[in-house]
């Protein structure tokens, strides 16, 4: 797309794909920001544990923006919303793996309390 080295006019004289990606960035930015709201990152050393968790959170937002579109008439920016909708999608990956573990006895917290496995 940018396979020439076309450079602005005036006093900054930026390169076309510079200028490009600054016009366009506007995305990504509203993106990061959304994901920083509600974040699963903690402080590591190891890069593929922030890797993961920066796929989490970008996993988050664009499911919720996918339900909003597909069910919802909430703004995305309304935080209760988007806070029920990232409980509501943490339960629902967690349900088959504890209903799996409800009949362990040996658990020191019996599973059986927790009131959205049944």
């Amino acid at each position: 797309m940018h396979d020439t080295a076309r450079i602005e006019e005036g006093p900054k004289k930026k390169p076309e794909i510079i200028l490009y990606h600054n016009t366009t960035k506007g995305g990504v930015d509203s993106m990061d920001k959304m994901a920083k709201t509600f974040t699963c990152k903690r402080k590591s050393k190891r890069w593929p544990m922030a890797i993961f968790s920066n796929m989490i959170d970008l996993t988050t937002v664009a499911g919720r923006v996918i339900w909003q579109v597909k069910y919802s008439d909430h703004a995305l920016s309304h935080a209760d919303a988007r806070m029920a909708f990232i409980q509501t999608m943490a339960r629902s990956l967690m349900v088959t793996h504890l209903q799996k573990r409800q009949h362990i006895t040996s658990l020191s917290l019996p599973l059986s309390r927790l009131s959205f496995l049944h």
